[in-house]
């Protein structure tokens, strides 16, 4: 996780509430915000400065405010990203 994300349990806004989910082995971009009730899916990587409002699948990538799919991630993707022999 970035720096100065901000994690949301209750949304005094909205008066939406509900837990957060951070699945295995996922990245939250730096200045990023997380919704309540949302999760955030295994491999998932959100870019800075997102607004997450809704579920971010497995494997994928997600940008932006409100946030969006942009990219799946496939297994060679992943593989390369994570190579620590570079």
């Amino acid at each position: 996780m970035g720096s100065h994300c901000a994690i949301y349990s209750v949304s005094t806004i909205d008066n939406k509430e509900g837990q957060v989910r951070l699945r295995k082995n996922c990245k939250i971009g730096s200045h990023s915000v997380v919704m309540p009730g949302v999760t955030v899916g295994e491999n998932a990587v959100v870019g800075a400065m997102s607004f997450v409002n809704r579920d971010i699948p497995d494997n994928c990538v997600a940008v932006g405010v409100p946030v969006k799919v942009i990219k799946k991630i496939q297994s060679a993707d992943y593989a390369d990203s994570t190579d620590s022999n570079d």
